[in-house]
């Protein structure tokens, strides 16, 4: 094979060789370099594979980390308002007792009126007066 190279080239036999086992040298360098070359590309695409993976499953936990929490902050929440309501209604029937007992001792103040003596006078604001000065105050 080197003789019909050398044949055809032109050139003796040891140029020949040469060039035929350079040549042979180069193809085979060259295709273990792509295979190289191949095989790092393929376990760096494998380890990119690997690592977004484990970002992904780090990212899912925190999500459902993150979930729990803002479920149990809600749920606080809902309980505080809850509260707030109950002790809103609680004060709403409260300043309502205490509104009736002011009209009730109001009216006692007064006194009922006798006919004969006309109306009981007392030293003080009248009934009227009082839960008008009330109603404005508010």
């Amino acid at each position: 094979m080197i003789a019909l190279i050398a044949r055809l080239l032109g050139v003796n036999t040891l140029a020949a060789g040469l060039i035929t086992y350079g040549a042979a040298a180069l193809l085979l360098g060259g295709s273990l370099w792509g295979y190289g070359a191949y095989k790092h590309h393929e376990g760096y695409s494998a380890g990119q594979l690997a690592e977004r993976l484990v970002w992904q499953e780090q990212q899912r936990r925190a999500q459902i980390k993150a979930e729990a929490k803002a479920k149990a902050q809600q749920v606080e929440i809902d309980a505080a308002a809850l509260e707030y309501a109950k002790q809103q209604h609680a004060d709403e029937q409260h300043i309502a007792s205490l509104e009736e007992d002011i009209r009730l001792q109001k009216d006692e103040d007064l006194g009922p009126s006798d006919p004969k003596t006309g109306p009981a006078c007392h030293a003080g604001i009248p009934a009227r007066v009082s839960i008008g000065i009330d109603g404005v105050g508010r």
